[in-house]
């Protein structure tokens, strides 16, 4: 029910007898500092929601974008000229002979690629493995070689070797621990630290002829990355030319 004037007026009036006009006022001010209080708070929250939201969506963002760049690459095809670039070997074929389906990436260790597909038998392997060392043997000729250690320090995990080039593909092949060929190009020969190449100039070209006990046969795999440590990071590598 809606109060008169006149009821109001007494109202107040009532009020001021009891408490008297200043501790009115004062009793007035207080609630409304309390209410003003009370809607800062109610508007920090809703700040506060605004940009958390704001902000997951800006993460969802950014993961929905490195999917995307993850996505680029196609898993089932050989690697794009593009990709090749990066790591050194522009114009390197997929091998040749094998069956079934092709899987490849991009995001294996130190920087690296990795492929394998379903080889059907060992003179396949072998095969591909001279057309890749013709590749190096075109390509960097004087730039690659086997590895071989100069000097070790145990204290601080590091690992000097110097690249001889061989010229027989056979001084390439190891059956440890499947049969393999495992060569190491120079990307870079120009900038050298102390007599051996920086980081990053060295990477290594790992094709093995192994079987996977998933699928029950024998596989064509392919391993391309930085040579310049192993693959927990622990053991620092640095190399130069023979």
């Amino acid at each position: 029910m809606k109060l008169s004037d006149n009821h109001s007026i007494s109202t107040i009036f009532d009020l001021s007898n009891c408490f008297g006009k200043k501790p009115l006022v004062k009793y007035l001010i207080i609630r409304l500092e309390a209410i003003n209080n009370m809607f800062k708070k109610i508007l920090s929250m809703i700040a506060y929601a605004v940009t958390l939201g704001v902000t997951c969506f800006g993460l969802v963002s950014c993961g929905d974008n490195e999917e995307e760049i993850t996505s680029q690459h196609d898993s089932t095809k050989w690697f794009t000229d593009e990709e090749l670039s990066k790591v050194g070997l522009e114009g390197l074929t997929a091998p040749t002979g094998l069956t079934g389906e092709m899987s490849s990436d991009i995001a294996w260790f130190n920087n690296g690629y990795s492929f394998s597909q379903p080889c059907p038998d060992k003179d396949t392997f072998e095969l591909n493995a001279g057309t890749y060392f013709s590749y190096f043997k075109t390509n960097y000729d004087g730039k690659f070689g086997k590895p071989r250690i100069e000097k070790l320090s145990m204290d601080t995990n590091e690992t000097w070797y110097v690249i001889e080039q061989k010229y027989s593909m056979s001084e390439y092949y190891s059956d440890n621990p499947s049969d393999l060929y495992d060569f190491y190009y120079v990307k870079n020969t120009d900038d050298l630290d102390n007599g051996y190449f920086v980081k990053g100039s060295v990477w290594s070209f790992d094709i093995r002829y192994e079987f996977d006990t998933i699928s029950k046969e024998y596989l064509f795999k392919m391993f391309i990355e930085s040579a310049d440590t192993n693959h927990s990071g622990t053991f620092k590598n640095y190399y130069r030319i023979k």
